[in-house]
Order: C-alpha cells, then sequence, then structure tokens
C-alpha cells in the first residue's frame, strides 16, 4: 500500500510563491520530513510569473505547482513508504505563508487487486 497527499494551500505569500528558489526550499524541507532523498529535480518559473517543481524522490514523487496572483499552491506528494509526519501540513503551509490549507490522503493499493 502507498499513501499520496495532496495539499490546496491558499492565501500564500506570493513572493515565495513567484520565487523558484524559495519553492525549491520548501520541497527541501518537505523531502526531509519525510526521511526521504532527491533523486533527481526540476524546477521552473514561468513567465510572467509562477513556479513548478519536480522531483522524483527515492520514495516516489513530490511536485508543487504555484500561481502567485491567486496566493495558491498545489502540492502533491506520494509516498510508498507511508513516512508522512502528522505535523507535514502544518509545515508545508507554514513554509508557505498560508492562511488556509486542505489536505486529502489517498491510499493506492499497490497489491495488483483485481478489485478497484
Amino acid at each position: 500500500m502507498a499513501q499520496e497527499i495532496l495539499i490546496d494551500a491558499y492565501g500564500c505569500d506570493a513572493t515565495v510563491l513567484d520565487d523558484a528558489k524559495k519553492v525549491q526550499e520548501v520541497a527541501t524541507q518537505i523531502v526531509d520530513k519525510m526521511e526521504s532523498k532527491v533523486v533527481e529535480q526540476r524546477v521552473h518559473h514561468f513567465a510572467p510569473q509562477g513556479v513548478t517543481y519536480v522531483a522524483i524522490l527515492s520514495t516516489s514523487h513530490l511536485a508543487i505547482h504555484t500561481w502567485p496572483e491567486s496566493g495558491y499552491a498545489a502540492v502533491d506528494v506520494f509516498s510508498c513508504s507511508r513516512a508522512y509526519p502528522p505535523q507535514i501540513k502544518e509545515s508545508i503551509c507554514c513554509a508557505l505563508g498560508a492562511s488556509r490549507c486542505c489536505m486529502r490522503c489517498i491510499e493506492r493499493d499497490t497489491g495488483g487487486s483485481d478489485e478497484l
């Protein structure tokens, strides 16, 4: 069984959301808290604004997409280790300067079951 978490962060600090280096620092914090390792990563700053960060992790993947003009960030963390610390949502939202965050957890069946 693997787990995927989706975090929607609202009211974020636009200067953080539009800074590729800061978004990458947030990603590094997430990976450290998960006790995972980055295998490969890419970060792209869009014109006129917005950042996408994607990493292949030793435990799966992490993606962060930002919309500075809306103060919104979407974070997707997939892990086969199920090593999410309980405070991961709060850590992400604090790092992004969010005023409100919503988190959804999705259990992913990796066992090849015939039932969906």
